[in-house]
């Protein structure tokens, strides 16, 4: 009796962990869609050589607060214009360099997992990233 019991208890509390678990699942992957969304608007928008150096000149004017110019041109350089701002944001939030977060591009992290181990939350990726466009860059 005891032990159908303690089996019971056990489907329960499991059952519970997967319903509370799969919208945060769920909402995680929205957020990396979202993203992927932006970069290819971004990619989209700047498609010619001239509309890439205007917006790097955006960028710099933008976020050359917290991010070197160098910094940032080696970003544009290195990336499409949507991967480009995703490493600015990202360096902008980490204090890390486009070169720390190429490694771990490189390595097979999508930009999910590269937020996560600079411990920046991607909701905060996207935020910056809507701000920027939202400033007419």
């Amino acid at each position: 009796m005891r032990s159908s019991k303690n089996s019971m208890g056990k489907v329960l509390a499991l059952a519970m962990t997967i319903v509370i678990l799969l919208p945060a699942l769920s909402f995680a992957n929205s957020e990396l869609e979202d993203l992927e969304r932006l970069i290819r608007i971004v990619n989209e928008a700047q498609s010619t050589p001239e509309k890439v150096t205007k917006f790097e000149e955006r960028l710099i004017d933008y976020f050359g607060y917290a991010v070197s110019e160098e910094s940032i041109k080696g970003a544009v350089k290195a990336y499409k214009p949507g991967e480009a701002l995703v490493v600015v944001v990202l360096m902008k939030n980490s204090g890390k360099t486009e070169a720390e977060i190429t490694e771990l591009k490189k390595a097979g992290m999508d930009w999910d997992k590269i937020a996560e181990r600079l411990n920046v939350p991607l909701k905060k990726v996207i935020r910056d990233i809507k701000g920027f466009r939202a400033a007419g860059c």
